[in-house]
Order: structure tokens, then C-alpha cells, then sequence
């Protein structure tokens, strides 16, 4: 008996990454899903044990990867992602992009409370031609129907496997879309389990300990821990070798 999993993405695209990256006369060892190397930097092995899944709200995608028992059973792709919440600002408010995202970062909400029907925000703040005030509501509104599409269209594609006995470890959120106030208390709502904002480990410069940054810390982890003997043994060291020195495993 034999259990696998297939990822399907499209040749000509991932042809053309790799040709970028071999320009620069760099060979290519391997491709890594996104969302298992976000797994490697904020899920602990403890709870890769216990169960976890791990959501990656990107710019303009969602990765997900699902755990249980240490092992991936299941990785998928949204294509939704945090520009989706800006385009859908802009084009319900009648204000341009660069305004919307500028607005979702200081504004942006996806906890409801009794204030909300009373508060008004300033779109840009400076009393310029053009600035005008918008219902906090109205905002949330927004981009709480965003959120409930992302969580509801995983929660959709996870169905059976979605087993809160089988995640005792939670929803574990990060990139740049997840910094969005009330993402985990929303995520908690529709998954029915604890979600939370995942933390890069503390050996991590502080200065780029961030979840958008967690996608290409974990590409870095996943590739120095997977070639760690591979390298240990080969008297030049190369670029695996520089990164045992970076990290430290036990």
C-alpha cells in the first residue's frame, strides 16, 4: 500500500522561473510548494505531530498546507489573496488602488462592534481635494465578505479532512494579508478551532521576523535542514554549507 499526492501547475510558467534563476548561474536542486516551506519557519514540529494547518494569505494568492500525524496530507491554492481585499476597497468605495490599500492597513477590520455603525474614517486624512469621510461599516462590510469567501472556499476544498480531533494544533496564519485586524478571529468563526498568527522562530533577525516574510525564511530552513548531510560531507561546503552556518538544528 502506497499513499500519495500529485501538485499540478502549469510547465511553462515554472520553466520560465527557472530560467530567470539559471541566468543568473544558479542551478536549481529542487521546487518546494510554498505553503510547506511557510510550514517549516512557524509550525513547530510538536505541532506538525499533533495536527495543523497552515494558511499563507499572500498578495495575490492563499496556500494552505494541512498536517497530521508530522506528515502533509494535503496542500492547496486560493486564488485570493490580500490585493483581492485592496481591488475590492476600491471598486465598492470608488477610490483608487494605491487609496484602498493605504485604507485596508490603517482602517481595515474584520471584528464587527457596536462603534462601527457610528464611526466614520477620513480616506486620506490630510483635508485635501478629493479626501472624504467613509463609514467604518461599510469597510468591514467589504472586506469581512472577502474573508468569508477565502476561509469558507478552503474550509470547502478541506471537506472530510477537516477534522478538529485531527488538528489539535490549530490554524496557524501568516503572510502579509494575515496582519489584517480580526483574520483570526474570523478564521476561528468559519473553522470552528483556534487560530492564531504564527511566529518565526526568535533566532530570526527581528527585522525580518514578519509573516511576509515567512514563505522565504522557510525556503532557506527547508532547504539547509533537507541537505544538512549532504553538505556536512562535501569538503566544499557551497551555498548549503553557508546555511548550517545561519542555522542552528538540534
Amino acid at each position: 500500500e502506497v499513499g500519495f499526492w500529485t501538485v499540478h501547475g502549469d510547465e511553462s510558467t515554472i520553466g520560465n522561473y527557472l530560467h530567470i534563476v539559471n541566468g543568473f548561474g544558479l542551478d536549481v536542486d529542487d521546487l518546494i510548494i510554498s505553503s510547506i516551506c511557510s510550514g517549516e519557519a512557524v509550525v513547530f514540529p510538536a505541532m506538525k505531530d499533533s495536527g495543523a494547518l497552515v494558511i499563507d494569505i499572500g498578495r495575490g494568492t492563499t496556500d494552505y498546507a494541512l498536517y497530521r500525524n508530522g506528515y502533509i496530507i494535503k496542500t492547496g491554492v486560493v486564488c485570493v489573496g490580500g490585493d483581492h481585499f485592496t481591488n475590492d476597497l476600491s471598486m465598492g468605495l470608488r477610490i483608487s488602488p494605491r487609496e484602498a490599500e493605504d485604507l485596508k492597513k490603517k482602517e481595515g477590520t474584520l471584528i464587527d462592534n457596536d462603534m462601527l455603525p457610528k464611526s466614520r474614517v477620513w480616506l486620506r486624512g490630510d483635508f485635501s481635494i478629493g479626501d472624504r469621510e467613509i463609514p467604518a461599516r461599510s469597510i468591514y462590510q467589504i472586506l469581512k465578505a472577502r474573508g468569508e469567501e477565502l476561509f469558507n472556499t478552503i474550509k470547502y476544498d478541506l471537506g472530510d479532512l477537516l477534522n478538529t480531533s485531527d488538528i489539535a494544533g490549530g490554524i496557524v496564519l501568516t503572510g502579509g494579508g494575515a496582519l489584517l485586524r480580526g483574520v483570526p478571529d474570523l478564521s476561528s468563526q468559519i473553522f470552528g478551532m483556534q487560530s492564531e498568527l504564527g511566529d518565526l522562530p526568535n533566532w530570526v533577525d527581528e527585522s525580518l521576523r514578519t509573516p511576509e516574510n515567512s514563505t522565504t525564511l522557510g525556503l532557506l530552513l527547508y532547504a539547509a535542514r533537507h541537505n544538512l548531510s549532504a553538505s556536512s560531507t562535501s569538503p566544499n561546503r557551497g551555498l548549503f554549507g553557508m546555511l548550517r552556518d545561519i542555522f542552528t538544528f538540534k
